[in-house]
């Protein structure tokens, strides 16, 4: 590795040249100690080995030591005549030693620098947009993304920015300041006709004001727009139809589902549930078999089949069904992220480990 890296230095190199080169060696094979000791050994030797200081402050931030980071990478700052890409380079490794730091204040300042020198260097803006998405600030992360968005004009950026305004509102809703939060629901429509989360908390918001049809005309809505995601508003819309005895319409509403999707679990299932309800069996049974059909490991069908015939003093049928189903290792219905597969009982759209948006199977 030495000889590779050193085709790309003069051949009569100095002793502080040496030095850097074997520092570099040591940065690739992960031996960042070591590269930590040539690299002050560099530097003692020639002060004017920028590339040196900016290794060695980077190193320091790898390690998490991000005040001697700070210290060296704001000595470089003040450095007259440097070339201004390696000023932008200096001003990039500030930035991400104040971003490990989070120092709010200082990360403005140098971005306002940054945004001079390196003005369409999207890596920056991409990773301040993780920190402000870890750290929940989301008023920040929509102004960081809305200017990705204008430098690289990919559309597929809006629903993200949906999504951050649906995070907006409801912190707002949590400070009970509701006007503000329905506003940023619309604009997260706006943004994005298909994002689900605003629907459903645009309804919420219209529950809490007392204001029942408007929510149901919202989800109802949703529901036209998004049907393979209708079970999200189930529960909120039984409990309105049940409390107003309208069981026929929740019956009207899973049967116009299940036109467009015969085989979503979640909605057959509500079906099967109400078919017990009203006494319904044979018919019940009968839409379970459907699904277990088409979906052989479906959880749902089968401890409502279990369920039914048990009920029934069928207990046969019930113990084959049950071998069968611990053969097939039963587990409780979650949530899973496509990216890194995390589970989660309640649907998300942004994930709490790897921070993907969109990424659960919903």
């Amino acid at each position: 590795m030495i000889k590779f890296l050193e085709s790309f230095f003069p051949k009569n190199e100095s002793l502080d040249q040496q030095y850097f080169i074997e520092a570099l060696s040591l940065i690739i094979d992960g031996d960042l100690s070591g590269a930590e000791a040539k690299l002050i050994r560099t530097v003692s030797l020639n002060s004017k080995r920028i590339e040196a200081y900016l290794r060695l402050g980077d190193i320091f931030r790898d390690r998490k030591q991000t005040a001697k980071a700070i210290k060296i990478h704001r000595e470089l700052t003040l450095r007259h005549n440097l070339d201004p890409q390696i000023r932008g380079r200096v001003y990039r490794s500030l930035f991400l030693d104040y971003l490990q730091e989070k120092n709010f204040n200082q990360i403005e300042l140098i971005l306002q620098h940054l945004k001079k020198i390196r003005k369409d260097d999207l890596g920056i803006y991409e990773k301040l947009i993780r920190f402000y998405e870890e750290e929940k600030l989301w008023e920040k992360a929509f102004e960081a993304l809305s200017k990705v968005l204008s430098l690289s004009s990919n559309e597929k950026l809006k629903p993200v920015l949906a999504l951050y305004s649906v995070e907006m509102g409801k912190q707002y809703l949590g400070k009970r300041e509701d006007a503000k939060a329905i506003k940023l629901f619309k604009e997260a429509i706006e943004l994005d006709s298909l994002c689900s989360p605003a629907y459903i908390m645009l309804g919420d918001c219209s529950l809490l004001e007392n204001k029942d049809e408007d929510a149901l005309e919202i989800w109802q809505a949703f529901i036209q727009l998004k049907p393979e995601q209708a079970h999200l508003v189930y529960d909120r819309l039984e409990k309105m139809f049940y409390e107003k005895g309208s069981y026929s319409d929740m019956e009207y509403l899973y049967r116009s589902v299940l036109d467009k999707f015969p085989f979503q679990e979640q909605t057959l299932m509500r079906w099967v549930d109400l078919l017990l309800k009203k006494g319904d069996t044979d018919k019940a049974i009968e839409k379970c078999q459907l699904l277990l059909d088409h979906s052989p490991d479906s959880v749902f069908a089968r401890s409502y089949l279990i369920k039914i015939l048990l009920e029934q003093g069928r207990t046969k049928e019930t113990l084959k069904l049950l071998r069968d189903s611990v053969d097939r290792f039963i587990k409780k219905r979650n949530f899973e992220c496509r990216s890194c597969h995390y589970h989660s009982a309640e649907p998300l759209w942004h994930c709490p480990q790897c921070l993907s948006w969109n990424s659960f199977n919903l």
